[in-house]
């Protein structure tokens, strides 16, 4: 009986990766599966989110010293998550199937730098 290698070595890498969250074969192109990972999650965030982030879609720093709070806007909030999301699959379309639009992917990641610790339910 002859046992195909690939079959067992996909096999390995999905219970490496159910335990640690990635395996060897993802960081061959490791900026495609963090793309891929964070595009599905912030699809699954804006879906489910119950909330904004504090202060969005402001920072802190750029705002009068005598205002204490802002009204965060929901709506705006879910919207950037699922464009950022639309970003990284443009990003993965780009490297898998040679879309010829390069992604927008560094403003995106400049855009989400602020919100990072935010991005939870």
């Amino acid at each position: 009986m002859k046992i195909r290698w690939h079959w067992l070595q996909q096999l390995r890498n999905r219970w490496i990766r159910g335990r640690q969250g990635w395996c060897p074969e993802d960081v061959w192109s490791l900026d495609v599966y963090l793309a891929q990972v964070l595009a599905g999650s912030l699809k699954h965030l804006a879906a489910t989110t119950n909330g904004v982030p504090a202060g969005y879609p402001h920072l802190e720093e750029t705002l009068p010293a005598d205002i204490v709070c802002i009204n965060s806007d929901s709506e705006q909030w879910t919207a950037d998550l699922r464009r950022w999301a639309a970003d990284f699959d443009r990003y993965v379309a780009y490297f898998d199937c040679g879309v010829p639009e390069d992604p927008p992917i560094e403003q995106t990641l400049k855009e989400m730098a602020p919100w990072f610790g935010s991005l939870w339910d």
